[in-house]
């Protein structure tokens, strides 16, 4: 059994194993060739054993933080600029989100059902004979018919 690292194994392992592969990974050449030919990401896993001096973290923060404080420098001033017309379009949008809700969910006035009269339409019930032992049965109420056929002989 060698004792060099399996790149699979590596993909798949976890916690401790893990970090113990790549500390041998970081220290055998012939493993780290193995490890880029299957994955080449799994090299990043390398960087958490890389240390860095707390003096390139400061500069990078201090950059950040500089560019970061001049790109809103500019982005405000445009802001002041265009105040008037976006406060504007903001007032539109909520006025027309306040309307359209408005409209949309509003109760509407529910009409009261017709009166029930002795001349109302009623049930009518039509009854064909067809060929055989087969019935037609035709039911309409007002604009609703139902149409069924029936045949007593059918073994269901």
């Amino acid at each position: 059994m060698s004792g060099h690292v399996d790149p699979a194994q590596l993909a798949s392992a976890e916690g401790p194993a893990r970090r113990a592969m790549l500390a041998h990974v970081l220290g055998c050449a012939p493993c780290r060739e193995r490890v880029a030919a299957h994955d080449p990401a799994a090299l990043f896993g390398l960087l958490a054993w890389t240390p860095l001096p707390p003096a390139l973290l400061d500069d990078l923060s201090k950059d950040v933080a500089r560019r970061a404080g001049s790109d809103r420098s500019s982005f405000g001033a445009l802001a002041v600029a265009a105040t008037w017309p976006r406060r504007a379009a903001a007032a539109a949008v909520v006025a027309l989100a306040l309307f359209t809700g408005y409209a949309t969910l509003r109760p509407r006035p529910v009409a009261a059902p017709p009166p029930i009269s002795a001349s109302s339409r009623r049930a009518d019930v039509e009854v064909k004979s067809g060929r055989g032992v087969s019935q037609v049965i035709d039911l309409t109420v007002g604009d609703t018919q139902i149409v069924m056929v029936y045949n007593g002989e059918l073994q269901l």
